[in-house]
Formats: C-alpha cells, structure tokens, sequence
C-alpha cells in the first residue's frame, strides 16, 4: 500500500520536511505545487537522486545546455535514447560518457538549490510526498546530501537578501 504525506510549507517549512524525508530514509517523490507551477524532489533512501520543475529554465537539461555542458540538440537526443534504454538520464549521460559523474551531481546541485531558494520563498505552497518512486530514477547514480543542500541554499538566500553584511557563524 502506498503512503502518503499532504500538508501546507506554512505548517511544514520546506527545509523541515527535507530533513524528515533524509532522517527516515525515504524513497518517493515530493512534489510542491504553486500558483501555476509545480517542483518535484525525487529521494531514494533518504537522499535527493532528482529535481525537477515545470518552470522553463528550471529543467535539468536546460541547465546542463545552459552552462556549456551540452548542446540543446545533445540533451534533446540524451533524454530520447535514455528513455528507450528505461534507464534515469544521468545514468545515461555517464555510462555514454557525455559528462562525469562530478559535472552532474554538481550542475544538479545547482539546480536544487535554485528550486529550494525559489519555493521556501513561496510558503503558501502546498506538498504531497508519495512513497512512490518512478522505477527509471531509482537506478540512478546520482546522491545529494540533503542537509548540505539546505544548509547551502539557506545561506545564498540569506546572501541575496543581506549582500553587504558578512554571514554569521
């Protein structure tokens, strides 16, 4: 039976309720939705294996074309023949040798923290976290840390608020 957990950021901040997911070693999608938008946070034992976003700019393959990694052509024809390969697209990237294993956690990284800045920024979001995880991501090769991710992403939005003062210890 599949479980399930539903709530509102304002009762249960985003960096909380990553927290909980990592300290229970859940598998399953997050998926926090939005005035017209939806994020998902895909975990495997507690740790972040995926992002994803229905905001343009906001999708992996945008941001591995964006930065240089991979032509637009690249990605589009990276995500097609892993698709019919049934294997995760990072999974892809690295057994075709596209890029290294580093240049991908790093540039998901990136990617994750830009999602969490963006969405602890709308608390008026609401979350289902399913304990569901789609069988192609769960053969990825891919592992966040979640607790560095939050602690990285709260310290840039505290940066972006507060430029001009040093961050406190």
């Amino acid at each position: 039976m599949e479980s399930q957990l539903t709530g509102n950021l304002r009762f249960m901040p985003l960096p909380d309720l990553l927290q909980w997911l990592e300290a229970n070693n859940k598998s399953g999608e997050l998926v926090v939705a939005g005035k017209g938008f939806s994020q998902s946070f895909y975990f495997e034992g507690g740790s972040i294996i995926f992002v994803s976003s229905s905001k343009p700019g906001q999708r992996f393959g945008e941001v591995l074309a964006k930065g240089g990694r991979l032509s637009e052509l690249e990605v589009e024809s990276a995500l097609v023949d892993s698709q019919k390969r049934g294997i995760c697209f990072t999974q892809y990237l690295i057994e075709e040798q596209h890029l290294p294993r580093e240049a991908l956690t790093e540039n998901l990284i990136r990617l994750a923290e830009l999602i969490l800045i963006e969405t602890v920024a709308h608390p008026q979001c609401r979350f289902n976290f399913t304990e569901v995880l789609p069988a192609v991501l769960s053969r990825g090769t891919i592992r966040i840390a979640t607790g560095r991710l939050i602690m990285n992403s709260l310290r840039k939005m505290y940066e972006m608020n507060r430029p001009d003062e040093p961050v406190p210890v």
